[in-house]
């Protein structure tokens, strides 16, 4: 299997993951570069971004920071 394929299916776990805890998903990659060899773009509302630092004191912010770990294990 080469690298690309590999990256493929690690890239496809977070995707697959991801959709399924009901994130809308970005661009999915798997054009290397120097920081990675793939990646997955999960668009984040404006109001959510602009209050990343409030995501712990909210019920909300708990569920998508839990979300997104669990995203982030399954590739």
């Amino acid at each position: 299997m080469t690298e690309r394929t590999e990256t493929a299916y690690h890239e496809a776990g977070h995707a697959v993951a991801l959709y399924a805890l009901g994130f809308d998903l970005g661009d999915v990659s798997i054009v290397a570069s120097e920081e990675h060899l793939g990646l997955i773009g999960i668009p984040i509302d404006k109001a959510l971004a602009d209050r990343l630092d409030m995501l712990k004191f909210s019920e909300d912010g708990e569920t998508f920071i839990v979300r997104r770990i669990a995203g982030v294990f399954a590739g």
